[in-house]
């Protein structure tokens, strides 16, 4: 009896029609889970005005409304992460640079001059100054995640507009960010102040 041996494929040997029919596409092309979701386009504006922690929430929630719910806490997880550290190491800065309290009696520089006949004056706070410059790179640092997240988020939304779907409106939930990261500006800024004023933890 001849004996028959079986050689393994090669490199270039064609595909195994179980191969062939075994799908390819991930859990990003399929067309399952859609919860209406934002337009990614718009989630760096959404971050810029509604900051790190309650912009970020959006663009975690949008993972899970594009269907793709494993990525939504990990991606909330970081931007709350990244809020934090804003928060804590500007939150320093400011206060540790903030110049001490003038004594009683010392002039306060005055820019003063004519308009339209009549007098004013006005008064040059450094650290209102250094506040906004702070919150202005706050803002940008915490647009860089949330492009990298809006470009991964694309592809998603293509599909689903693709299918004939729509996104969801942005404004009133941007709005909502917006006011929520103002209240925690002043929140933190207060805490800030009574840790670093007289007879305080720092």
């Amino acid at each position: 009896m001849e004996r028959t041996t079986l050689e393994a494929p090669g490199p270039n040997a064609a595909p195994h029609a179980d191969e062939l029919l075994r799908p390819s596409l991930d859990e990003t092309h399929d067309l399952v889970g859609f919860e209406r979701p934002f337009d990614p386009g718009y989630l760096p504006f959404v971050v810029m005005v509604g900051g790190a922690l309650c912009g970020g929430a959006i663009v975690a929630w949008n993972w899970r409304r594009l269907g793709l719910a494993s990525r939504a806490l990990p991606s909330f997880l970081g931007f709350a992460a990244l809020w934090l550290a804003i928060t804590l190491s500007f939150g320093f800065v400011f206060e540790w640079s903030k110049p001490a309290p003038a004594p009683q009696g010392t002039a306060t520089r005055q820019i003063t001059g004519g308009a339209a006949g009549g007098r004013y004056a006005t008064t040059r706070d450094p650290a209102r100054d250094r506040q906004r410059f702070l919150r202005f790179v706050a803002q940008a640092i915490a647009v860089v995640p949330a492009l990298v997240s809006a470009r991964r988020q694309q592809r998603r939304f293509r599909i689903h507009e693709q299918a004939g779907g729509k996104g969801a409106r942005l404004l009133g939930i941007g709005m909502l960010a917006m006011a929520l990261n103002i209240a925690l500006g002043f929140a933190s800024a207060a805490l800030f102040a009574s840790l670093f004023r007289p007879g305080g933890a720092l």
